[in-house]
């Protein structure tokens, strides 16, 4: 399975198992007698696993394992950062590279950092995990430059900020993920900015 820039796809699975697959990700799915199996290469999918206790749900990535059953989880993983394993309720469990193994309650997130499991999990808010199912970045305190990264998974056309100054403002809100413009004009009404629109990029100054 594959997406593009900006596409979501929602994949029923042979078991009854959903899988949703966020923008610009990438993976197999290999269903056998003893073990279900997706392979993410890169991006993020949330999985809504239907239970069977014979033949456990894996998700591979990179150095990391995450078995799941009767579970609803998302894994992560992007480009210069660690992979982010969220469970949103059932049974998940973390595998790391050193047969470390952990286990996650209901909207529990790890940062698993090269198959390096964390001490500790952190709570997560659901709604801004899910934003991207409808469409939606939901940003809380991030700064420009963060919230110009995120909105690249979406489209071809880049937020640019004119230095760092700019670039370290922080910003909270719900934005629409396919409409980057709207994105920097709303930005610039609340921080004080300029926002120059052309073909090839959006400045804020």
């Amino acid at each position: 399975f594959s997406t593009r820039r900006g596409e979501t796809r929602v994949v029923p699975l042979e078991d009854g198992s959903v899988m949703t697959v966020n923008t610009l990700s990438a993976g197999v799915v290999r269903y056998g007698k003893s073990a279900r199996t997706v392979m993410l290469k890169s991006g993020e999918a949330l999985f809504n696993v239907v239970a069977d206790i014979g033949r456990p749900f894996v998700v591979r990535s990179g150095d990391t394992t995450v078995v799941a059953n009767g579970a609803s989880f998302l894994v992560r993983r992007l480009a210069d950062r660690p992979l982010q394993v969220v469970s949103f309720g059932g049974d998940v469990e973390i595998k790391g590279d050193v047969g470390r193994r952990l286990k996650l309650a209901a909207n529990t997130q790890a940062m698993v950092h090269d198959g390096a499991l964390p001490q500790n999990v952190g709570l997560v808010d659901v709604d801004r995990e899910l934003a991207w199912r409808r469409g939606r970045i939901q940003l809380e305190n991030e700064t420009l430059s963060q919230a110009a990264q995120e909105f690249s998974r979406y489209n071809d056309t880049p937020i640019v900020m004119a230095d760092s100054g700019v670039a370290g403002l922080r910003i909270t809100g719900l934005f629409v993920a396919n409409d980057p413009v709207a994105f920097a004009k709303a930005a610039a009404g609340s921080l004080g900015l300029k926002v120059d629109v052309n073909a090839q990029q959006i400045v804020l100054a």
